[in-house]
């Protein structure tokens, strides 16, 4: 973090915290204080960073427009050439430029999404060779080692949404390997790919993994992960409001406590991330106010497939704004703990 000087004293974002907890900066001034302490260099690197991504997003999607426009035109043995001659510049470029810096973790993206391709080939060209859940989990698979070896938090966030889809497709797919897992424990299976990939993170972080700086990886894991169990808990109290139907009982709710609790734990006392501790606060509010409304709708005896849209409504605005006034105190009161030591450590 870029610090400032005044004097032989260094001032911090954390140092602007006390400050501001202490009403010796007002808010007015916060925002102006704020921007003189930040880390100017580290923004050209995330701006950089990002017009990388994005210049190579454009440079595959034009490539692979102009691989498509020409397909039906190609015989067989030119499409399978095309694709694998890409495949290879792209890992040779990678271990060219290397494999755990910027260009070179872009390359071993493309080259992951490149691998899918010439995968996917391989079903358009003999559908009869392999079906979807065979090509999504040798694609999991194969990838693994482009993953491993770029030690970057978006590759790994790629390899995850392979996983889910390869999970999802060993679920749907006929024949069902995981036929033996009723459909509405699905959902506690795919909450496990980003959840084993949420844990992993925080134990090579844990132990000082700096490639895992970035937070935004755990952030969208962790809403991944509880997206899927709420969905299951709304399933128990509403099947028709659930992607996945009815919910497994009282497992769904079982699960999900020890999901959000774990996680409000975790990055309460441990992490000390107030964003993530916030994002399991805004699961267990959803979780309150579905609830809430199953309670009404048991209490006035109505359907019990849901209740009717005008109740629905009227029990979230009020079950929303009992439990943010209250998560509002508590954190009004624990906010201290948060911003302080969070960024003093």
């Amino acid at each position: 973090m870029t610090q400032v000087d005044v004097g032989e004293r260094r001032i911090t974002f954390a140092d602007l915290l006390r400050f501001r907890s202490n009403g010796l900066i007002g808010a007015a001034q916060f925002g102006a204080a704020a921007f003189a302490v930040r880390d100017h260099d580290h923004s050209a690197r995330m701006t950089n960073g990002a017009l990388l991504a994005l210049g190579a997003f454009y440079l595959a999607a034009g490539l692979l427009f102009f691989g498509a426009d020409i397909w039906d035109d190609l015989p067989n043995w030119q499409k399978f050439a095309m694709i694998e001659a890409g495949l290879a510049a792209l890992v040779i470029g990678a271990l060219f430029l290397g494999l755990t810096r910027p260009a070179g973790q872009v390359l071993l993206i493309a080259a992951t999404m490149m691998t899918g391709l010439l995968l996917h080939a391989v079903e358009w060209v003999y559908p009869a060779a392999a079906g979807r859940m065979e090509i999504y989990l040798a694609w999991m698979l194969i990838v693994l080692p482009f993953v491993v070896a770029s030690r970057s938090p978006a590759h790994w966030i790629v390899w995850t949404f392979i996983a889910l889809t390869a999970v999802h497709a060993a679920l749907t797919s006929d024949p069902r390997p995981l036929d033996v897992l009723p459909a509405a424990y699905h959902p506690f299976a795919l909450a496990a790919v980003p959840g084993l990939v949420l844990v992993a993170g925080e134990a090579v972080r844990w132990r000082g993994g700096l490639w895992l700086r970035a937070t935004w990886p755990r952030y969208l894991l962790l809403v991944l992960v509880l997206w899927f169990l709420v969905d299951a808990f709304i399933g128990h109290q509403f099947p028709d409001w659930s992607l996945f139907g009815a919910g497994s009982g009282p497992a769904s709710v079982i699960v999900f406590a020890f999901a959000v609790l774990a996680a409000l734990w975790f990055y309460r006392f441990r992490a000390r991330d107030y964003a993530a501790f916030s994002i399991a606060v805004a699961f267990a509010v959803l979780a309150v106010i579905v609830a809430g409304a199953r309670m009404i709708d048991l209490r006035l005896g109505l359907s019990s497939s849901g209740p009717p849209e005008l109740l629905g409504w009227v029990s979230v605005f009020i079950l929303t704004g009992f439990c943010v006034g209250a998560m509002a105190l508590l954190l009004r009161q624990q906010g201290h703990a948060f911003g302080v030591a969070g960024h003093a450590d």
